[in-house]
């Protein structure tokens, strides 16, 4: 699954730069978390790697266009 790569392609440092985490941890990891359990998103949010730090947050796009801002509230707590 597409997600699964995505993941694991953070989780290495292969997804690294600002256009590959702004362009796609919406629509690869907020999308795939969206019925799921979003503890997943805290446990990156807790990295010491800015990049899954920032995808966890940019990952929130996707809930937020579905008028749930719930999870983005609680990860920018978090990260301020």
């Amino acid at each position: 699954e597409l997600s699964t790569f995505y993941i694991n392609a953070l989780k290495r440092g292969r997804v690294n730069n600002w256009d590959l985490v702004d362009l796609s941890a919406e629509h690869l990891l907020g999308a795939y978390l969206e019925d799921q359990s979003r503890q997943f998103l805290f446990d990156l949010a807790s990295s010491t790697q800015l990049w899954e730090r920032r995808a966890a947050i940019v990952a929130t796009f996707a809930f937020i266009k579905r008028k749930d801002g719930s999870t983005t509230f609680e990860l920018a707590k978090k990260l301020l």
